[in-house]
Formats: C-alpha cells, structure tokens, sequence
C-alpha cells in the first residue's frame, strides 16, 4: 500500500520533471524538494501509524545511497543538479531495504537505479546519435580534424597494439578457454578497441551541437560555462564552478554592459531525467531488472 502510493507520486512527479528538463533543460527544484519532503515525511507518518520504524529507517538509508549516487555523478559531470536532486526524492521515497540485499534480493528502488542506468546508457546514446545526424556536416569536418590529431593516433594505434596482443592471448593459449569464452572475450576487446571511436565521436557531437554561445541575459542558475571569463586580470567563474551561480550570472550582465565583455560559451547537456520515466515505468510494469531478464 505504501510503495503504491508512491510509485503513483514518483510517476507524476518524473512527468513532469521529463517535460520541463526537455523543454527548458531544467529540472524546477520546487518539484525535488517536494519528493525529499513527501518521502521523508510520508515514511515517518506510516512509521508511527504502525509503530514500525522501518519506514523511516529505509527512507533515510534511501536517501542517503541515493546523496552518494547524486553527488558522483554530478561532480563527475554525469549528471545536473536538478537530475542529481530528483534522485534524493525518489531515493527518499522509495527507501533502500538492506535486509533484503543481504538475502540476495533486491528492492524496488534498487531495481529502479539498475534500469535507470540501462535506460539512461540507451537513451544518451540514442540522443547522441540523433544530435550527430542534425549537425552531420559539421560533425564530418570536425571528425577529420580530430582524427588527424597527433595525440589521438598514438591513442589509437596504442589500444590496436593492446587489442591484438588481447586477442593473441585468447587465441594461442591452449586450454584456457573455451569456445564461448572466446567468443565472448574476443567482442568484448573489440568493443573496447572501438570505444575509442566512440567516445571521440561523442565529444564532437557535443561540441557541435550542445556548446552554444548566448548573452549573459539568457544565462540561468547552473548553467555549465566552458571557458574561464577573466574581467581584468580576475576570474569571475569558469568550469571549475560546475554550475554559474545567480550571483555570477549578475556580473557578467554588468560586465557585458560595460562592453567588457561578450557572448559566453555554454555547454547545455543531455536532458536526462526522460530516462528516469523509461525506467520508473518498466519497473512498475515488470518489478524486475531488465539485464537480469535478457540474460536469463
């Protein structure tokens, strides 16, 4: 009953936190704050109607696995902050049972987080991909630019040494594997080997389609600078923020005014709390792990 109810909030919540960081790119804290609240104060109420603290305990616990995770994957630039905060919510909602993990089971939140993280894995690549056939010209001129980089062949040709020595070894070590093993580590080295395609093509991708240049005016709270903005020989904020604060963002609209300054370099990222909708929805209607599922 009470899992119910909040899956039903968390839905409607994620809803509307799927539109909004589509349309606008941003996650309204109003929306986060509201589920950290819900959650943790829902738990408490069923804690003392039943005179059992688990409600309360697995909400905290959930709330504070669901920190760790937030604040990795911001700091690491995985995530935004409004990504980062809805993850408290439904963290705090949802709770971390850690009896059951001790049997080997696993929570509803738990099998909500490993989707969430296949779904977002699909979703980041599906998206990534679309953005590569919208900017397709620039993305050629700019990946025969970076190809033709110096630094990245030896990359290259480094990681073709490591894949063929890989592949010697899985295929000239006599009763070490067998014929599925072999199978399944000679793909792993060559996804791995072309991962570093991948990622390059990636990095180009933002840069031609998610690095935009705007006036300070249209500049909003975390938005992510990618250069450093020096005004008389001060740093005013830089990437090393990982997000523009209000206050900043005040200077740099008197620092344009005064014509001591121009557009800013912006790079605006994935909106990803849709994948947060994929997953919520495949665990309501499945309740299982969908990488547990193909595989088995």
């Amino acid at each position: 009953m009470v899992i119910n109810i909040f899956i039903i909030i968390a839905l409607i919540a994620v809803l509307i936190g799927s539109y909004t960081d589509i349309k606008t790119l941003e996650v309204p804290d109003w929306l986060n704050y509201s589920l950290i609240a819900i959650g943790l104060g829902g738990n408490l109420i069923f804690t003392v109607a039943n005179s059992d603290t688990s409600y309360i305990v697995k909400s905290l616990t959930g709330l504070g696995i669901s920190f760790i995770i937030g604040l990795i994957m911001f700091y690491t630039g995985q995530w935004g902050g409004g990504d980062s905060k809805m993850i408290f919510g439904l963290g705090s909602m949802f709770g971390f049972d850690y009896k059951s993990m001790l049997n080997f089971e696993f929570d509803f939140f738990t099998k909500f987080f490993i989707n969430m993280l296949v779904a977002g894995a699909a979703y980041g690549l599906t998206w990534v991909f679309i953005m590569a056939l919208k900017n397709r010209k620039k993305l050629v001129r700019k990946t025969k630019i970076a190809f033709r980089n110096k630094k990245l062949k030896r990359i290259r040709l480094l990681s073709g040494f490591v894949a063929i020595i890989g592949l010697i070894i899985i295929y000239f070590l006599p009763g070490y594997f067998d014929a599925e093993l072999r199978v399944l580590l000679s793909l792993s080295v060559v996804i791995l080997y072309f991962m570093n395609y991948l990622f390059i093509i990636i990095k180009i991708v933002e840069e031609v389609s998610m690095v935009k240049l705007i006036n300070p005016e249209k500049l909003t709270e975390g938005d992510w600078i990618v250069n450093d903005v020096i005004v008389n020989e001060k740093r005013i904020t830089g990437p090393k923020d990982l997000g523009i604060s209000k206050e900043n963002i005040e200077k740099l609209i008197k620092f344009k005014q005064q014509g001591e300054i121009g557009k800013i370099k912006v790079k605006y990222g994935i909106p990803f709390v849709p994948s947060f909708l994929i997953a919520l929805i495949y665990t309501i209607i499945f309740n299982n792990i969908v990488l547990l599922q193909v595989i088995l």
